[in-house]
């Protein structure tokens, strides 16, 4: 058997499109997948890329699980099997895959439209639309991102 989980800063918890249940720990930086009917551990994701997990949210529409990393601004996606698919949102994130002094320059007109994110606590899916909404702490702002096919995934951007 697998050892017991340390839970340490337990901050939200979300159930997948197959019915586990996924808590996110900030002390541990990682995100645990349970069984919701035994409580089985199944698997324990995240560690070394999330940085303080708090909110988690499943997109109804793939199953993936999108985890808020508090401490470096970012909204990280997985599979509901733990594995990484890429930053949602974010630092770092760019919709055309801008790099240098291009992507700086669209997080700077992203602040002045006041859409970026900074320590993401909250995270939701509108059930009719898909759309990801994101609670920013340290600004008090709501962003919300839609997706769109790209390239055979699907890529977040931000609505307004």
């Amino acid at each position: 058997p697998r050892p017991a989980p340390s839970l340490a800063g337990a901050e939200d918890v979300a159930f997948d499109s197959e019915g586990a249940v996924h808590v996110s720990a900030y002390y541990s930086s990682a995100v645990y997948k349970f069984d919701a009917q035994s409580g089985a551990l199944l698997a324990v994701y995240g560690q070394g890329l999330v940085s303080g997990p708090v909110g988690i949210a499943c997109d109804p529409s793939s199953g993936d699980m999108f985890v808020s990393s508090y401490r470096d601004d970012k909204v990280l996606r997985f599979t509901p099997g733990g594995a990484f698919v890429g930053v949602a949102a974010g630092a770092d994130v760019s919709p055309d895959g801008e790099a240098g002094a291009a992507q700086a320059e669209l997080r700077a007109r992203r602040q002045r439209r006041g859409a970026t994110i900074r320590s993401p606590s909250g995270l939701s899916f509108d059930p009719h639309d898909g759309t990801l909404w994101v609670a920013s702490y340290a600004t008090g702002a709501v962003t919300r991102f839609n997706s769109s096919a790209w390239g055979g995934g699907r890529t977040w951007r931000v609505t307004d």
